[in-house]
């Protein structure tokens, strides 16, 4: 039956078979990641939710502990109070919030007892909370700490049932886990069970099919084996010819194949002689056409060398021509922009010269008028010696001063008590008279560095007037006297630069015509090579085909005789 099959109906079966059993295990597969899946979302929704809502609800229970008892026991801080109540404000508001929430899951029969008790507990605990902040809000803080106090239970038990439905929703997690990692092993050993029946199931009809299809092959095989050492005496096995698969098919095809074969190779025997006396007549035509070819071919390639070196001779004309040019045309390009710059130069230096013409000008100007006010300011500064003078006679009047100072206090010593006051006040005049002595000794001091520094910026500044008078107006000079010359010289560089400008030109011009005649020959040179080197290689080829159809004709000699000696070992 299975041989009657087609290959590909056989490959189609095992494929179908695994494909088969891959979706059963798929689904199994699916059925159970479905479950597990089903059982983590009911841990993540009704679980992991429920709990994180639940802590969170805790803490802010213990924050809202915390801030009723900072606000029983803070006094006189209004801004820390404010605060704290903000914050016992916003925790009870969060904590309405996640119970509301907690309240929106799915829960079972335990948890809506358990949720009802914290709910019961939760409107006591949410009077207390508001009680305590509003008297902590009017300061009545001892008030508020006994009431908290005397609540404390409720806050404790309030605390307790959260943390027991938290405790109860982890348990159910757990739980959870167990029944998922059970349906995981069970789903393990159902599909590693359904994988070894598939399995074997899959070797032992691979087997069989593979049977069906190896055996004829190895027997075909042998039978080529056969053929291939020129046996065509046996016939194919009427049992494969009749088969209705790939394999029939390609045993069928064997055995036409075996019959041609023979066929064929009566007629090679038949005609092998016949070939080999032709091939020996068209041997001998071509080797004379051969000789021939040789001939025209070594005078065509003489030709194509002598006419080569013509066209590279011209060439190398035509580029030596072109340097030339591009050189003339560098050199005038290079003239024309030197004629620019000499241009510019002269421009530059006529600007000099009027700069510095300009500059000497003003600068003898400024020298002769500061010259004149710095005599006249030397001439002032010599009135600090008449201070000087007008100082010593100071110091003569204190001197005298200071004397009739003392004589009068000697008079007021012989008056007695009558000249008392007239001593105090003669005393008084020579204290002055001495300040006055010495303070006009420092000024003397003073004006004597005073004149020194006079004379040493009178000295400096006649040093300062000679230096320009002698060198900066020469320096001048100098560079108006460079900048004409430089006028000069450029003018004269523009004139050489633009005759060479147009000796450029012609010479540019002369070369032109020179590398169109170059042009011409090698034109005319390169057209008598190109046809030349045509001509040699049609010869070329020709001889080339030449020798190919003599090595063909003698191959095709040898060959005629090699098939016609191993035709000759068939057994048909």
């Amino acid at each position: 039956m299975l041989d009657n099959i087609k290959v590909k109906g056989k490959v189609l079966l095992i494929t179908g078979i695994m494909a088969l059993i891959a979706v059963v295990v798929g689904i199994i597969g699916l059925f159970y990641l479905g479950n597990s899946n089903k059982s983590m979302d009911d841990m993540y929704n009704q679980n992991l939710i429920s709990t994180n809502l639940l802590l969170n609800a805790r803490n802010n229970v213990n924050r809202i502990t915390m801030d009723m008892l900072n606000l029983c026991l803070e006094k006189e801080n209004v801004e820390y109070e404010t605060k704290v109540m903000e914050d016992a404000e916003k925790n009870l508001q969060e904590l309405s919030t996640k119970l509301k929430k907690y309240s929106l899951t799915k829960l079972d029969s335990n948890e809506m007892a358990m949720f009802d008790n914290i709910k019961n507990i939760g409107s006591k605990y949410g009077e207390v909370v508001s009680e305590v902040l509003k008297l902590a809000h009017n300061d009545k803080n001892q008030e508020a700490y006994k009431l908290l106090k005397d609540n404390s239970k409720v806050i404790e038990d309030f605390k307790n049932e959260i943390i027991k439905l938290g405790d109860y929703n982890v348990a159910d997690a757990e739980h959870t886990k167990i029944t998922n990692n059970e349906q995981y092993k069970s789903a393990a050993k159902s599909i590693i069970f359904i994988l070894i029946i598939t399995i074997i199931l899959g070797i032992g009809i691979s087997i069989l099919i593979a049977r069906t299809i190896v055996n004829p092959l190895k027997e075909m095989g042998m039978y080529i084996k056969k053929v291939g050492e020129g046996d065509f005496s046996e016939s194919v096995n009427e049992i494969h010819i009749k088969r209705k698969d790939e394999i029939g098919d390609l045993i069928r095809g064997i055995a036409s194949m075996r019959e041609t074969s023979v066929e064929l190779i009566r007629n090679i025997l038949n005609e092998s002689g016949e070939s080999i006396n032709a091939t020996e007549s068209v041997f001998n035509i071509v080797s004379e056409v051969n000789a021939s070819s040789q001939e025209i071919l070594a005078t065509t390639e003489e030709l194509s060398a002598s006419m080569e070196e013509t066209a590279a001779s011209a060439e190398e004309m035509n580029t030596s021509a072109k340097d030339i040019k591009s050189s003339v045309e560098n050199i005038a390009t290079r003239a024309e922009d030197l004629s620019q710059k000499c241009q510019e130069v002269n421009e530059r230096a006529k600007n000099l010269t009027e700069v510095a013409n300009g500059s000497m000008e003003d600068g003898l100007n400024v020298y002769e008028k500061n010259k004149k006010e710095l005599v006249k300011s030397i001439e002032n500064s010599k009135s600090v010696k008449k201070i000087n003078v007008l100082l010593e006679s100071i110091i003569e009047i204190t001197e005298q001063t200071n004397l009739l100072a003392l004589n009068a206090a000697i008079e007021a010593a012989r008056a007695g008590e009558h000249g008392k006051g007239f001593a105090v006040v003669a005393e008084e005049v020579r204290k002055l008279a001495e300040e006055s002595s010495d303070t006009a000794g420092k000024i003397q001091l003073i004006i004597k560095d005073t004149i020194k520094s006079v004379e040493e910026l009178a000295g400096n500044s006649q040093i300062i007037l000679d230096f320009i008078n002698n060198k900066v107006v020469g320096d001048y000079k100098e560079f108006v006297k460079m900048g004409s010359m430089y006028s000069e010289d450029a003018e004269y560089f523009n004139n050489v630069v633009t005759q060479l400008k147009f000796v450029c030109e012609d010479a540019f011009n002369s070369t032109n015509n020179v590398m169109e005649v170059i042009n011409n020959v090698t034109s005319a040179t390169n057209e008598g090579a190109e046809g030349t080197s045509n001509i040699a290689n049609k010869v070329g080829i020709s001889q080339k085909h030449i020798d190919d159809l003599r090595e063909k004709v003698s191959e095709a000699k040898n060959s005629s005789e090699e098939l016609s000696k191993s035709v000759s070992n068939f057994k048909i």
